[in-house]
């Protein structure tokens, strides 16, 4: 994107397979109706169309994400869907997005409650499935709830889902609604017209708006009667009927006096049930009476409003219950209902992650903003891992034996690796007719284990150390995760698994240990230097936009996953996928590794350059065809390379 003198070092690659995401429980409510939330996504479409970006809740849920390529912020999904979808849609698998959502609840206009920014620029918006939210609607974010960064509680039951994506330079505003991210996270480059990212100079958490936490029905003074309290006034809704207002003994008037509150306001609206003309003034003048029942009384202020008087005396006639009041703090959000207790605090749980620091794994939570709001990270790896795990995976007989050794797993020959590959949709499977363990026993063991999960399917015992262990859910019970319950030892050294009968095949998906999922070398290294600022070899800050497979692109049997790092075919399958960044001239390194095996007998695999134009002239089989495609076989036993001529 921008090559602006701010630098976006690092990414985070979020991957749905292996459970990757942030999570916070704030320990202090902050602003329900006000915040703010930008960063960087480059969307890897891998999984389905639903990417979770930033929520809070578990079903009731508040958050932003992307659906059928159409970036949304819903709040209290599950209860009434309420909020914004996107006119734009999002399908670009290679570009770095700077996406910016803004929410103010206490917008009059409805269709300002929620306002997003694409690149900079405003993205028109349409009602969610239930419309806009209300005005000065109190959602759960901010509340102290489990937030989710690359993840949601959408589903029911308590279940997350998660995202397929890379993020960058994310921040979160607490109590603040900004109004033109130009000059606030980015600016648009003079010379090309790019948004380029800028520092963040401002606040992460807003002030109190001038209502939060005040008991109003305290200031109140008078006798008032018990049949018509003031919770009837100040219990946060506006009733309808002398029944829902209140009032005080007959005869007597009730005040309030908020002059000790310096509130600022431009107008003061009364919500009564009248009778005659009682006593009714705003700051002692008098207010303009016309009718009776239910009226609404809106009186200019344009300054502090000190006092509100309203009048009961039933013997003469003319009374007023006080059904609500409402101020107008002139700042754009409309009117706010006076209700005890309530309001908006000021923020308390905004933050900042650059993911700068990945000399462990809990770094690359911190808050970086100075407000020490630190994210808890799960399943992500930190840094590059070089141990080939899939080297200590033995598939052995049907009796226990803690010293088998026989890797003995079905075709293809890395099927070893496929327990490995950060994937739990590939799956790992010994050859025999069942009742067979797998065994997994890696190097020097694991020390300080806290948790074990497991992705497996038809196993009907677990062990760890050669002792058989409970877990959650029970043995048998499907395709899923499974977790560890009892309690583990010091170090461990063994992990072992049974078939469930003579008939299915123990069958290992993943294994997680401490909320890392283990992966093959290399794999799911999830701090990347991709990142949405352009290389810049003069100042050697080795950031930049990184090609990845493009999964837009993939055609036939190739398969692409991992955050568009693999694309996989199978053994005589035949397709193409193209890279998610086109060259057209200069020089470029590319590092691409290939695995397994193909069957020379039907097809090769190639690596090369095609023409831009190749895709839409050729199908899935010949598109090295194309004239002026260069390219060469992946396999080292059958050099030689391929020149397309056009025919």
């Amino acid at each position: 994107m921008g090559s602006g003198t701010y630098e976006i070092q690092k990414s985070i690659r979020l991957f749905s397979n292996d459970g990757s995401h942030f999570d916070r429980t704030p320990s202090t409510e902050g602003n329900r109706s006000k915040w703010t939330w930008s960063g960087w996504i480059k969307l890897t479409g891998d999984g389905d169309s639903y990417n979770p970006i930033w929520s809070a809740g578990n079903n009731p849920w508040t958050g932003l994400h992307f659906l059928d390529n159409t970036l949304r912020c819903v709040l209290d999904a599950g209860v009434g869907e309420i909020g914004a979808i996107t006119d734009a849609v999002f399908r670009d698998a290679g570009a770095w997005y700077s996406i910016i959502c803004s929410v103010n609840t206490g917008a009059s206009n409805a269709s300002d409650r929620i306002k997003f920014w694409v690149n900079g620029l405003p993205a028109s918006h349409v009602a969610g499935a239930n419309g806009y939210p209300s005005q000065n609607y109190q959602s759960i974010m901010n509340t102290t709830i489990a937030h989710r960064l690359g993840a949601d509680g959408r589903v029911a039951g308590g279940g997350v889902r998660h995202s397929n994506m890379l993020m960058a330079d994310v921040h979160f505003l607490d109590g603040i609604a900004i109004s033109d991210p130009d000059g606030v996270f980015g600016e648009f480059n003079a010379d090309t017209g790019a948004w380029d990212p800028i520092a963040y100079a401002g606040n992460y958490n807003g002030p109190a708006d001038g209502l939060g936490g005040v008991t109003w029905s305290s200031y109140v003074t008078g006798s008032v009667d018990s049949n018509y309290p003031l919770s009837k006034c100040f219990g946060g809704t506006i009733g309808t009927g002398y029944q829902n207002g209140t009032r005080s003994t007959n005869p007597g008037s009730l005040t309030l006096n908020i002059a000790a509150l310096n509130l600022n306001v431009t107008n003061v609206r009364l919500n009564t049930f009248l009778s005659g003309s009682p006593t009714l003034t705003v700051n002692g003048t008098n207010v303009s009476i016309s009718g009776g029942g239910d009226q609404t009384h809106v009186v200019a202020v344009n300054g502090q409003l000190n006092s509100v008087v309203w009048s009961y005396d039933s013997s003469n006639g003319p009374y007023c219950y006080m059904r609500g009041i409402e101020v107008d703090l002139g700042d754009g959000s409309g009117y706010r209902l006076l209700t005890d207790g309530s309001g908006a605090p000021g923020g308390s749980n905004g933050y900042h992650l650059d993911f700068s620091d990945n000399s462990t794994q809990a770094a690359l939570g911190t808050d970086t903003s100075g407000l020490n709001n630190n994210l808890t990270v799960n399943s992500i790896t930190h840094t590059r891992d070089t141990t080939v795990w899939s080297s200590y995976l033995y598939g052995g007989g049907q009796t226990y034996d803690s010293t088998d050794t026989t890797q003995n797993f079905q075709s293809p020959s890395n099927g070893r690796d496929l327990a490995f590959d950060g994937n739990t949709g590939t799956i790992a499977v010994t050859h025999g007719s069942g009742n067979n363990y797998i065994y997994f026993r890696p190097p020097g063991g694991f020390t300080n284990t806290s948790k074990i999960r497991i992705f497996t399917e038809n196993v009907s015992e677990f062990r760890i150390n050669g002792t058989v262990v409970t877990t959650n859910p029970a043995a048998t019970s499907g395709a899923q995760w499974y977790e560890v319950t009892s309690t583990l030892p010091t170090t461990v050294t063994e992990i072992a698994l049974k078939s469930e009968s003579s008939t299915y095949n123990a069958r290992v998906r993943a294994y997680e240990i401490n909320d890392v999922v283990l992966t093959v070398t290399g794999k799911n290294t999830d701090v990347l230097l991709d990142s949405p600022t352009s290389f810049e070899p003069a100042t050697g800050n080795a950031v930049g936009n990184y090609a990845t497979w493009n999964k837009n692109t993939e055609r036939s049997s190739i398969g692409v996953q991992n955050g568009g790092l693999d694309a996989t075919t199978t053994l005589s399958g035949s397709g193409y996928v193209l890279s998610t960044i086109p060259l057209s001239s200069g020089k470029f390194y590319c590092e691409i590794t290939f695995e397994g095996t193909m069957s020379h007998n039907t097809n090769y695999m190639y690596i090369g350059i095609v023409p831009a134009n190749s895709a839409s002239h050729y199908n899935s089989n010949d598109i090295f065809r194309a004239e002026g495609a260069l390219g060469i076989d992946s396999q080292s036993t059958y050099i030689r390379g391929v020149r397309g001529t056009g025919l």
